[in-house]
């Protein structure tokens, strides 16, 4: 997504990377990431807004078709990237809780 709903998709983008203990790399630079991505040729809109605008974009399908099907080289790059950019996120649960007014049960 782009324009008003990137927030959205990088808010999406965090979660994703806390759950696949995932250094937040690709959420911090969500926009400059699609400028680049834009600016290439590799993305198209694939919805716009009611003033013509676009809200959201998507890889091209000449695109998207070679990136499903990599060859193991390039796999094993991505994967050793995937590995070094480990993170363990804190777990938050319980500063996130709040007391109960009367007490624990």
């Amino acid at each position: 997504m782009t324009g008003w709903q990137e927030q959205n998709e990088i808010d999406h983008i965090k979660e994703w990377e806390i759950i696949n203990e995932i250094d937040n790399k690709l959420s911090r630079n969500y926009s400059s990431i699609l400028k680049r991505f834009e600016l290439r040729g590799f993305t198209e809109v694939s919805a716009v807004t009611s003033s013509d605008n676009p809200k959201e974009l998507k890889i091209k399908d000449e695109i998207s078709r070679n990136l499903l099907d990599l060859p193991d080289s390039v796999m094993n790059i991505i994967l050793e990237s995937v590995d070094n950019n480990y993170y363990e996120y804190p777990d938050k649960t319980n500063d996130e809780v709040d007391e109960l007014p009367f007490g624990r049960l």
